[in-house]
C-alpha cells in the first residue's frame, strides 16, 4: 500500500538522526511494530484555498522560467507548450510583469 509506505518513510525521516539516506536496516524497527495510526493532515496548508496555492505556484514557476530563459518570451511560451498570447493572458491573470522581470536580468 502506497500510503503505508509513505507513512513508514515519513516516520523513518522523523526518527533517524540522518534522514538524507534511509537504508533497509533503518526500516526494520518500524516494520516489526504494529502499524501506527496515519500521520495527521498538516493543517498549515489548509489555511488557504487550493486556487491560491496554485496561483502562487504558477506565478513562481513562470517567473523563474522567464528569468532562466533570459526574458525570451517565445522560448518561455515554447517551454510551457502554449502560444505567446496564452502566456501573456497567464501573466495578466497572475500579476506577472514581463517588463519588470526583464529589468531584473
Amino acid at each position: 500500500n502506497v500510503r503505508e509506505l509513505e507513512a513508514l518513510l515519513l516516520r523513518a525521516m522523523l526518527t533517524l538522526s540522518s534522514p538524507e539516506r534511509i537504508s533497509a536496516n533503518d526500516l526494520e524497527p518500524p516494520l516489526g511494530r504494529e502499524a501506527a495510526p496515519p500521520a495527521p493532515i498538516r493543517k498549515g496548508l489548509l489555511f488557504r484555498r487550493l486556487d491560491e496555492w496554485r496561483g502562487d505556484l504558477e506565478r513562481d514557476y513562470i517567473s523563474e522560467l522567464f528569468l532562466e530563459l533570459r526574458g525570451d518570451v517565445p522560448a518561455v511560451a515554447r517551454a510551457l507548450g502554449v502560444r505567446r498570447s496564452k502566456l501573456y493572458d497567464w501573466c495578466r491573470r497572475l500579476g506577472i510583469d514581463p517588463r519588470g522581470l526583464r529589468k531584473r536580468l
